[in-house]
């Protein structure tokens, strides 16, 4: 369903005022926004424009802070739904090392490509090196795409050609993403954009009922009416594209060894980064997301944040890549070099630095490339991150009122409920009065000027914004940092890649017993 944003408006971030634009023919520099102003800027440009946004950051803590950011405030702001703003992350598989995709990254992206085709994603976050790798077009992934419903015909759950081209694995057990069991009438399949795997039972190609299960115990969740089905992966392997594949690979012994693991398992580790060589009409990711963009939309607007890191982070990846390239010993690896598996490095580089939008939170000039900001706008901001107020409450409670009396709207966001009734019984206690806020505030709910509000929503940090007359104040500024404990998973308890660990965590070594992951 979609809310009707345009009929709500919250009294408390309201941006009109500082009319913001960027365009190609208008390109503009943000400077002087810390990390959360930055984030609500950014959410009311995308509100204004109507078009998809889409947002460039150094690496993937930067890009799951923005989308934690942007997604709590549109929340709170109705100014578009959270779920349309994410994260497509990088693959990070190496072909050279034989590392294949994290599980994770290659369920979100499945997730976010289908938001992308459907129209439902309006701000994508992305690291720079998921840049570097191209995808399908779409037009060979939209008909992996489909949806069973109960009653109707479902000829693919009897079709080993779309479930092999769908990158399922069959097993006995269906317990992750991709994986996919038949017995007699009943399909089992975990689709990567479902969040728990669907039983559906079958009379010939018609769906009698379909229920989701639990994989850690199998047991049922609910009936439901229907479910959309999608690729286990992004990289559609039918005939045509293995044969392009095979064509690719040296006739050494290293791609005499890919090949055979082609053949018979289907895949090899890292094969997700061989996008280039597999698909003749591959695509970059911005122009995969120009060409889901509605007609009736204005064509992306391209953000880069911080491009002086974003450069360098893209340089010392390409340079990983060229040394992994190196070590596992060239084509003799069977593999063709990374010039023609990634887009180049400098083509992405001009994309970049070519953005209607760049954001720096400090003003410095790019030096190295001073033709860059010929005819770029800039919008210099004053804005400051908030200091911690922890054990200083007295402190906090001044500070709060010499900001209503200056007549700036003052914002303090809490994480929960019940840290927002307590932090309503603080504000009572030091005879303050705050109007609180939700999702549902109605237009009119303010008299307009300065005043203190109270509302539920997760940012990572307040901060203070002159130009619009606006200070918000994050919980953890006011109680500190929560610890967080790690949530107990429904799936196997052994985990099977690396990247899953923490420094500190106990492993079990094949050899040598229980240790400790540093």
């Amino acid at each position: 369903m979609t809310r009707n944003t345009a009929q709500r408006r919250n009294p408390l971030l309201e941006l009109e005022g500082l009319g913001i634009a960027a365009s190609a023919d208008a390109p503009l520099s943000i400077v002087g926004l810390p990390p959360t102003a930055r984030a609500l800027v950014l959410l009311d440009m995308a509100r204004v424009s109507g078009a998809p946004m889409v947002i460039v950051t150094r690496a993937d803590a930067e890009a799951e802070s923005l989308v934690r950011d942007m997604a709590g405030l549109a929340r709170l702001t109705g100014a578009l739904e959270p779920d349309a703003i994410g994260v497509f992350p990088a693959l990070d598989a190496d072909p050279y090392d034989g590392l294949a995709a994290h599980l994770g990254a290659v369920c979100a992206r499945v997730r976010w490509l289908w938001r992308l085709m459907s129209g439902e994603a309006r701000v994508t976050v992305i690291p720079a090196r998921a840049l570097l790798t191209p995808l399908p077009p779409a037009a060979l992934l939209r008909p992996l795409f489909v949806e069973a419903c109960e009653g109707e015909k479902f000829g693919q759950a009897d079709d080993p050609a779309w479930l092999l081209a769908a990158g399922y694995r069959r097993v006995d057990l269906v317990t992750e993403p991709g994986e996919y069991t038949r017995r007699g009438g009943i399909l089992d399949i975990y689709a990567p954009i479902l969040d728990n795997p669907v039983r559906i039972e079958l009379e010939g190609d018609r769906v009698v009922s379909l229920r989701q299960f639990n994989p850690g115990d199998q047991r049922s969740i609910g009936r439901i009416t229907s479910a959309m089905l999608s690729p286990a992966r992004e990289t559609i392997l039918g005939p045509a594209e293995k044969d392009n594949l095979r064509a690719a690979l040296s006739g050494n012994s290293g791609g005499r060894k890919l090949a055979e693991l082609l053949e018979t398992q289907g895949v090899f580790p890292g094969i997700e980064a061989c996008a280039r060589i597999i698909y003749p009409r591959s695509t970059g990711l911005l122009d995969f997301i120009a060409e889901c963009t509605p007609a009736r939309m204005h064509r992306p607007l391209i953000a880069c944040d911080e491009i002086e890191m974003t450069m360098e982070e893209l340089r010392q990846h390409r340079a990983e890549l060229l040394r992994a390239a190196d070590a596992a010993g060239g084509e003799s690896c069977g593999l063709p070099m990374p010039e023609r598996l990634f887009v180049p490095a400098a083509e992405v580089e001009a994309i970049l630095r070519g953005a209607p939008l760049q954001l720096r939170h400090l003003d410095i000039q790019d030096v190295e490339a001073p033709d860059a900001t010929e005819g770029r706008g800039v919008r210099r901001f004053h804005a400051s991150s908030m200091p911690s107020y922890r054990g200083r409450l007295s402190e906090l409670m001044e500070f709060l009122r010499a900001e209503v009396l200056a007549g700036r709207k003052v914002g303090i966001l809490m994480k929960s409920d019940g840290r927002s009734h307590r932090m309503k019984s603080l504000l009572a206690d030091n005879e303050l009065t705050a109007l609180e806020l939700s999702a549902e505030s109605a237009p009119g709910d303010d008299s307009g000027g300065g005043g203190l509000y109270l509302a539920t929503a997760e940012i990572g940090g307040g901060f203070s914004l002159p130009e619009a007359g606006l200070t918000l104040i994050a919980e953890q500024e006011i109680f500190g940092e929560e610890i967080r404990h790690r949530k107990k998973s429904a799936l196997p308890a052994f985990t099977s890649d690396f990247r899953d660990l923490n420094p500190g965590d106990l492993v079990v070594h094949v050899d040598h017993g229980v240790g400790r992951y540093e």
